[in-house]
Protein backbone atom coordinates (compact mmCIF):
# COMPACT_ATOMS: atom_id res chain seq x y z
CA UNK A 1 0.00 0.00 0.00
CA UNK A 2 1.14 3.28 -0.68
CA UNK A 3 2.09 6.09 1.77
CA UNK A 4 -0.69 8.69 2.59
CA UNK A 5 0.98 11.77 3.89
CA UNK A 6 2.49 14.75 2.81
CA UNK A 7 4.91 17.16 4.45
CA UNK A 8 3.60 20.75 5.17
CA UNK A 9 3.85 23.79 2.61
CA UNK A 10 6.44 25.87 4.41
CA UNK A 11 7.28 29.74 3.28
CA UNK A 12 10.69 31.20 2.20
CA UNK A 13 10.99 32.97 5.26
CA UNK A 14 10.09 29.43 7.27
CA UNK A 15 12.98 27.43 4.97
CA UNK A 16 15.62 30.16 6.37
CA UNK A 17 14.40 28.56 10.04
CA UNK A 18 14.93 25.07 9.24
CA UNK A 19 17.74 25.65 6.63
CA UNK A 20 20.62 28.19 7.58
CA UNK A 21 21.10 30.93 4.57
CA UNK A 22 24.90 29.92 3.66
CA UNK A 23 26.42 32.59 1.05
CA UNK A 24 27.68 30.86 -2.19
CA UNK A 25 29.48 32.05 -5.16
CA UNK A 26 27.91 32.32 -8.50
CA UNK A 27 27.56 30.77 -11.01
CA UNK A 28 26.14 28.04 -9.84
CA UNK A 29 27.66 24.46 -10.06
CA UNK A 30 25.00 22.02 -9.12
CA UNK A 31 25.08 18.31 -9.10
CA UNK A 32 22.51 15.30 -8.77
CA UNK A 33 21.66 14.98 -5.03
CA UNK A 34 21.71 18.36 -4.28
CA UNK A 35 18.76 20.24 -2.59
CA UNK A 36 16.69 22.29 -4.88
CA UNK A 37 13.72 24.77 -3.54
CA UNK A 38 11.38 25.28 -5.74
CA UNK A 39 9.83 28.89 -5.41
CA UNK A 40 6.07 29.18 -6.45
CA UNK A 41 4.12 31.99 -7.35
CA UNK A 42 1.83 32.33 -3.86
CA UNK A 43 5.33 32.38 -2.76
CA UNK A 44 5.80 28.81 -0.79
CA UNK A 45 8.95 26.67 -1.24
CA UNK A 46 9.64 23.27 -1.56
CA UNK A 47 12.18 21.27 -1.24
CA UNK A 48 13.27 18.47 -3.56
CA UNK A 49 16.72 16.53 -4.67
CA UNK A 50 18.53 17.26 -8.13
CA UNK A 51 18.06 13.78 -10.25
CA UNK A 52 20.47 14.90 -12.94
CA UNK A 53 22.09 17.48 -14.91
CA UNK A 54 21.05 16.72 -18.75
CA UNK A 55 22.25 18.47 -22.16
CA UNK A 56 20.98 18.79 -25.28
CA UNK A 57 22.47 18.73 -28.99
CA UNK A 58 23.39 22.11 -28.71
CA UNK A 59 25.02 21.40 -25.23
CA UNK A 60 22.29 23.62 -23.42
CA UNK A 61 22.00 21.99 -19.64
CA UNK A 62 18.72 21.34 -18.12
CA UNK A 63 17.66 20.03 -14.56
CA UNK A 64 16.08 16.72 -14.04
CA UNK A 65 14.05 15.91 -10.60
CA UNK A 66 11.02 14.41 -9.80
CA UNK A 67 7.72 15.92 -11.98
CA UNK A 68 5.38 16.16 -8.49
CA UNK A 69 7.91 18.63 -7.27
CA UNK A 70 7.61 21.30 -9.91
CA UNK A 71 3.98 21.13 -10.92
CA UNK A 72 1.34 23.60 -10.38
CA UNK A 73 0.47 24.37 -6.46
CA UNK A 74 -3.23 23.25 -5.32
CA UNK A 75 -4.10 26.51 -5.93
CA UNK A 76 -2.75 27.06 -9.49
CA UNK A 77 0.41 28.76 -8.55
CA UNK A 78 3.21 27.61 -10.47
CA UNK A 79 6.98 27.73 -10.17
CA UNK A 80 8.64 31.21 -10.22
CA UNK A 81 12.44 30.20 -10.25
CA UNK A 82 14.42 27.41 -8.37
CA UNK A 83 17.57 27.49 -6.62
CA UNK A 84 20.52 25.27 -5.11
CA UNK A 85 21.54 26.28 -1.81
CA UNK A 86 19.88 29.09 -1.99
CA UNK A 87 21.43 30.27 -5.75
CA UNK A 88 19.22 30.49 -8.20
CA UNK A 89 19.61 28.13 -11.06
CA UNK A 90 16.43 28.87 -13.31
CA UNK A 91 13.72 31.35 -12.98
CA UNK A 92 10.21 31.31 -14.95
CA UNK A 93 11.96 32.28 -17.98
CA UNK A 94 13.79 28.89 -18.47
CA UNK A 95 10.85 26.93 -16.24
CA UNK A 96 8.57 27.40 -19.48
CA UNK A 97 11.05 25.52 -21.58
CA UNK A 98 10.26 21.98 -19.60
CA UNK A 99 9.89 18.78 -20.60
CA UNK A 100 7.83 16.23 -18.64
CA UNK A 101 4.51 14.94 -16.95
CA UNK A 102 4.91 17.86 -13.73
CA UNK A 103 1.00 16.94 -12.84
CA UNK A 104 2.37 13.47 -12.20
CA UNK A 105 0.06 10.54 -12.05
CA UNK A 106 0.21 7.23 -11.25
CA UNK A 107 -2.32 4.84 -12.98
CA UNK A 108 -4.00 2.46 -10.66
CA UNK A 109 -4.30 -0.04 -13.14
CA UNK A 110 -0.22 -0.32 -12.66
CA UNK A 111 0.11 0.47 -16.98
CA UNK A 112 1.73 3.75 -16.37
CA UNK A 113 3.92 5.77 -14.23
CA UNK A 114 5.17 9.61 -14.78
CA UNK A 115 7.17 11.24 -12.52
CA UNK A 116 10.20 12.73 -13.96
CA UNK A 117 10.44 16.67 -15.75
CA UNK A 118 13.55 18.69 -16.38
CA UNK A 119 13.72 22.27 -16.89
CA UNK A 120 16.18 24.57 -18.74
CA UNK A 121 19.55 26.03 -16.18
CA UNK A 122 20.40 29.07 -16.05
CA UNK A 123 23.07 30.39 -18.20
CA UNK A 124 26.59 30.06 -16.28
CA UNK A 125 24.98 27.63 -14.19
CA UNK A 126 27.46 24.45 -14.33
CA UNK A 127 28.11 21.06 -13.09
CA UNK A 128 30.73 19.17 -12.23
CA UNK A 129 29.76 15.62 -13.40
CA UNK A 130 29.78 13.94 -10.08
CA UNK A 131 27.03 12.64 -7.10
CA UNK A 132 26.90 14.66 -4.19
CA UNK A 133 29.77 12.49 -2.26
CA UNK A 134 32.04 13.07 -5.04
CA UNK A 135 31.29 9.85 -7.44
CA UNK A 136 32.16 10.55 -10.85
CA UNK A 137 29.14 9.78 -13.87
CA UNK A 138 29.35 8.13 -16.19
CA UNK A 139 25.92 8.20 -18.04
CA UNK A 140 22.25 6.81 -17.39
CA UNK A 141 21.52 2.87 -17.48
CA UNK A 142 18.41 1.77 -19.17
CA UNK A 143 16.18 -0.74 -17.03
CA UNK A 144 17.26 -3.51 -19.77
CA UNK A 145 20.49 -3.70 -17.86
CA UNK A 146 19.09 -3.78 -14.23
CA UNK A 147 18.54 -6.81 -12.14
CA UNK A 148 16.52 -7.80 -9.47
CA UNK A 149 19.04 -7.63 -6.14
CA UNK A 150 21.30 -5.59 -7.69
CA UNK A 151 22.84 -2.97 -5.48
CA UNK A 152 22.27 0.42 -6.14
CA UNK A 153 22.43 3.70 -4.11
CA UNK A 154 20.59 7.42 -4.05
CA UNK A 155 21.36 10.34 -2.65
CA UNK A 156 19.00 12.71 -1.48
CA UNK A 157 18.61 16.17 0.39
CA UNK A 158 16.95 14.81 3.22
CA UNK A 159 18.88 11.32 4.13
CA UNK A 160 22.32 11.89 1.72
CA UNK A 161 23.79 8.69 0.59
CA UNK A 162 21.94 5.31 1.47
CA UNK A 163 22.20 2.11 -0.23
CA UNK A 164 20.10 -1.35 -0.69
CA UNK A 165 19.19 -3.61 -3.35
CA UNK A 166 16.67 -3.65 -6.47
CA UNK A 167 13.63 -4.94 -4.83
CA UNK A 168 11.20 -4.99 -7.99
CA UNK A 169 11.67 -3.88 -11.78
CA UNK A 170 8.44 -3.14 -14.10
CA UNK A 171 9.04 -2.43 -17.54
CA UNK A 172 6.06 -1.94 -18.78
CA UNK A 173 5.39 1.37 -16.24
CA UNK A 174 9.07 2.50 -16.24
CA UNK A 175 9.91 2.08 -12.86
CA UNK A 176 12.42 0.47 -10.19
CA UNK A 177 11.88 -0.11 -6.21
CA UNK A 178 14.88 -0.69 -4.28
CA UNK A 179 15.71 -0.71 -0.32
CA UNK A 180 17.21 2.39 0.20
CA UNK A 181 15.38 4.57 3.12
CA UNK A 182 14.13 7.91 2.04
CA UNK A 183 11.58 10.90 3.42
CA UNK A 184 10.61 14.06 2.66
CA UNK A 185 12.77 15.93 0.48
CA UNK A 186 14.53 13.47 -1.31
CA UNK A 187 12.08 13.51 -4.10
CA UNK A 188 13.89 13.54 -7.16
CA UNK A 189 17.01 11.85 -5.86
CA UNK A 190 19.39 9.96 -8.19
CA UNK A 191 18.70 6.18 -7.75
CA UNK A 192 22.23 4.50 -9.26
CA UNK A 193 24.88 1.45 -9.50
CA UNK A 194 28.26 1.83 -9.20
CA UNK A 195 30.68 -0.42 -12.15
CA UNK A 196 33.75 -1.45 -11.46
CA UNK A 197 35.76 1.33 -12.31
CA UNK A 198 33.83 3.18 -9.85
CA UNK A 199 31.58 5.21 -12.10
CA UNK A 200 27.81 6.43 -11.42
CA UNK A 201 25.21 5.16 -13.40
CA UNK A 202 21.88 6.93 -13.22
CA UNK A 203 18.49 4.18 -13.16
CA UNK A 204 15.89 6.50 -12.03
CA UNK A 205 14.39 9.28 -10.52
CA UNK A 206 12.91 9.04 -7.05
CA UNK A 207 9.47 9.35 -6.55
CA UNK A 208 7.90 7.79 -3.34
CA UNK A 209 7.30 4.78 -0.70
CA UNK A 210 5.51 2.63 1.60
CA UNK A 211 3.08 2.70 4.46
CA UNK A 212 5.20 2.24 7.70
CA UNK A 213 8.37 1.44 5.84
CA UNK A 214 10.69 4.29 5.06
CA UNK A 215 13.40 1.13 4.01
CA UNK A 216 11.58 0.94 0.50
CA UNK A 217 11.26 2.75 -1.98
CA UNK A 218 10.78 3.64 -5.88
CA UNK A 219 11.52 5.72 -8.63
CA UNK A 220 11.09 6.57 -12.05
CA UNK A 221 13.54 5.45 -14.89
CA UNK A 222 15.18 8.16 -16.78
CA UNK A 223 16.99 6.36 -19.41
CA UNK A 224 14.12 5.99 -21.58
CA UNK A 225 12.83 9.65 -21.13
CA UNK A 226 15.97 11.52 -21.79
CA UNK A 227 16.48 9.53 -25.25
CA UNK A 228 12.75 10.78 -25.91
CA UNK A 229 13.38 14.28 -25.18
CA UNK A 230 17.01 14.62 -26.92
CA UNK A 231 19.31 14.99 -23.58
CA UNK A 232 21.70 12.92 -22.05
CA UNK A 233 23.45 12.51 -18.75
CA UNK A 234 26.16 14.84 -18.40
CA UNK A 235 29.31 12.90 -16.54
CA UNK A 236 32.87 13.89 -16.36
CA UNK A 237 33.54 13.07 -19.81
CA UNK A 238 31.11 15.16 -21.45
CA UNK A 239 30.84 18.51 -19.74
CA UNK A 240 30.27 21.24 -21.98
CA UNK A 241 32.44 24.19 -21.85
CA UNK A 242 30.80 27.24 -20.98
CA UNK A 243 30.18 30.11 -23.10
CA UNK A 244 32.25 32.89 -22.60
CA UNK A 245 31.06 35.93 -20.70
CA UNK A 246 30.33 38.75 -22.31
CA UNK A 247 32.35 41.32 -22.96
CA UNK A 248 31.11 44.81 -19.91
CA UNK A 249 29.74 47.78 -21.48
CA UNK A 250 32.22 50.41 -21.34
CA UNK A 251 31.86 53.44 -18.87
CA UNK A 252 30.49 56.34 -20.21
CA UNK A 253 32.90 59.43 -20.47
CA UNK A 254 32.61 62.22 -18.15
CA UNK A 255 30.22 64.95 -19.04
CA UNK A 256 28.63 62.84 -21.66
CA UNK A 257 24.85 61.00 -20.84
CA UNK A 258 25.12 56.88 -21.26
CA UNK A 259 22.70 55.16 -23.75
CA UNK A 260 19.17 54.66 -21.67
CA UNK A 261 18.82 50.82 -22.16
CA UNK A 262 15.88 49.56 -24.42
CA UNK A 263 12.73 49.08 -22.99
CA UNK A 264 11.78 45.10 -22.52
CA UNK A 265 9.82 43.47 -25.41
CA UNK A 266 6.45 42.50 -23.95
CA UNK A 267 5.86 39.57 -24.40
CA UNK A 268 -0.23 8.77 -6.66
CA UNK A 269 -3.48 7.03 -6.89
CA UNK A 270 -4.96 7.34 -3.76
CA UNK A 271 -2.75 7.00 -0.99
CA UNK A 272 1.08 7.97 -2.53
CA UNK A 273 3.32 9.62 -0.90
CA UNK A 274 5.63 11.75 -2.75
CA UNK A 275 8.98 12.36 -1.15
CA UNK A 276 9.17 16.19 -1.57
CA UNK A 277 9.12 18.44 1.42
CA UNK A 278 6.01 20.92 0.83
Amino acid sequence: MFKAKFAAVVSAASVALFSPVVAYAEPATVNPGNQIEIHFSNHKVSLCTLTAVVKDKKGDLYGATAGHCVRKRDDGSPVKKISSRNVPISDDSFMNNYYGDNSFHHNPNGKTFNDLAIFKLSPGVTTSGVIEGGIPIDNSKSLSDVQKWDNVCKYGRSTQKTCGKVTKIDYQRGSVEASVFAIGGDSGSPIYSVDDNGKAHIIASLSGGYIGNDNINFGDEVSEDFAQWGVEVVGQDNIPQPSPAPAPSPSPLPGIPSTPPKPAVPGLSSGSSLLSSW
